[in-house]
């Protein structure tokens, strides 16, 4: 090997020497670095690791407390359709929410519930649960209930010692027939009550057992067995359903104060046109709906609340609108007639109604549209009648052969009647704003 060879080979060695020291000491540095990291977090990992074993998360604590079969989160308890037969034994600390539902309990034992004094909601709708599963202290140091669902139980009497805090009561689908005044005295801060489906009956209700009740604003009793409208109920009640009972008239002395009832439901009864006289909505002044339909009335009852906005008078037998039909009614804004009988309505029936907007007489048997409608009246229903002539001026208010005044309707339906479509544009030209308002499918 020549001299050039043997210098080309001292450089490449050199070269590879030096690579090889730069690695290293790289190498050495990253490893330097690494273990400084570790020595710093290393405490912290030891620390974390120490202060977990003491302090758990909370959900992990409420799943380790919760009852078997049961599901937990966060301060939720749900045992709802667990085929349950007596009441778990523990529950986490702090829970609000308890879901039973749809299990076979039977029993509420004595202060087990009140082990939990957060509880907002209890939820032992759809069990076995009769006024004996009830004992005097179920429900005794639950401050913060607001809430209590007893709905489809095997209760026969309304259940006493119940918690005063509540406010939401559901006890509809029971068997309960009697209501002591005794069972509902400390109930005075309910809003809102279901007894829905249950077998009570106006003898049902002892000693005035419902004026208890001062907070009540919503009230279902209906699908019971009542004949008459329930007496001496709390003034401070605004919606009442009693519809699907077997009433058959609306005695005096509902209220004993003033009320503030404005929504009534009694459809589905056996009230007549003579089921009402002038007493019978003594105290109701501020009634702004009324519902009456699938009733047994062959008129329009003449005795109404004058502060009804809403009237419904469906599915009844009525045959005809007499002249002075609406005239207790000064401020009705909507009328339903659909599904009578309804043959004849006089001219002057609506006329004086200026607060009518909506009037529905679909399904009836009218041979021709009514006339001389109120001017404020927005839009009519008389779909399936026997319609077939439309005067000229049947659009027209009432009133406004006088002074020309064109109607405010926007919506007629028409929909099967077998009335001529030529008349009915030439009508529409007269008074309607356009014939689009005419609607005949």
């Amino acid at each position: 090997m020549d001299s050039t060879g043997r210098s080309k080979l001292k450089l490449s060695v050199v070269a590879c020497l030096y690579v090889i020291i730069v690695l290293y000491s790289s190498v050495e540095q990253v490893s330097c670095g690494a273990e400084r990291i570790l020595t710093q977090v290393r405490p912290r990992i030891v620390e974390n690791h120490s202060r977990s074993k003491h302090d758990e998360n909370p959900v992990q604590k409420s799943v380790q407390r919760c009852p078997r079969r049961c599901l937990c989160y966060f301060n939720v308890a749900y045992c709802a359709s667990k085929q349950l037969t007596i009441l778990p034994a523990k529950f986490p600390p702090g829970i609000k929410y308890l879901h039973l539902s749809k299990n076979k309990l039977k029993i509420i034992p004595r202060d087990k519930l009140g082990m939990y004094p957060s509880l907002n909601t209890i939820d032992l709708s759809d069990n076995f649960i009769s006024q004996d599963g009830v004992k005097r202290r179920s429900f005794a140091n639950l401050a913060l209930l607001k809430r209590l669902h007893l709905n489809g139980n095997k209760f026969t009497h309304f259940p006493s010692s119940l918690p005063p805090s509540v406010v939401e009561l559901k006890l509809d689908n029971n068997s309960i027939s009697v209501i002591q005044s005794e069972s509902t005295q400390p109930l005075g801060n309910v809003t809102s009550m279901d007894l829905s489906r249950n077998k009570l009956t106006n003898a049902g209700i002892r000693n005035s057992a419902f004026l208890a009740f001062r907070s009540l604003v919503n009230l279902d009793l209906s699908f019971n067995k009542f004949e008459s409208f329930p007496k001496d109920l709390s003034s401070s009640i605004e919606d009442i359903r009693l519809n699907n009972n077997r009433i058959k008239y609306v005695t005096t002395g509902v209220f004993r104060f003033p009320a503030k009832i404005h929504h009534l439901n009694m459809r589905g009864n056996k009230l007549k046109e003579t089921s009402f006289s002038y007493q019978s909505w003594a105290n109701m002044d501020k009634l702004i709906f009324l519902d009456l339909s699938e009733n047994n009335l062959l008129f329009v009852p003449g005795v109404l609340p004058r502060s009804l906005s809403i009237l419904l008078l469906e599915s009844n037998n009525i045959e005809n609108i007499l002249e002075w039909s609406f005239s207790s009614v000064p401020k009705i804004t909507q009328i339903r007639l659909s599904f009578n009988n309804i043959r004849h309505i006089d001219p002057a029936a609506f006329a004086s109604l200026q607060n009518l907007q909506y009037l529905d007489l679909a399904h009836n048997q009218l041979l021709h549209y009514p006339s001389n409608m109120p001017i404020n009246l927005q839009a009519v229903f008389v779909e399936f009648n026997a319609i077939s002539n439309v005067h000229g001026d049947a659009f027209c208010p009432a009133y406004a052969q006088t002074t020309f005044q064109r109607s405010k309707l926007n919506m007629i339906v028409l929909i099967g009647n077998p009335v001529n479509r030529r008349s009915l544009f030439s009508a529409a030209s007269y008074c309607l704003s356009s014939a689009e308002v005419l609607v005949f499918d």
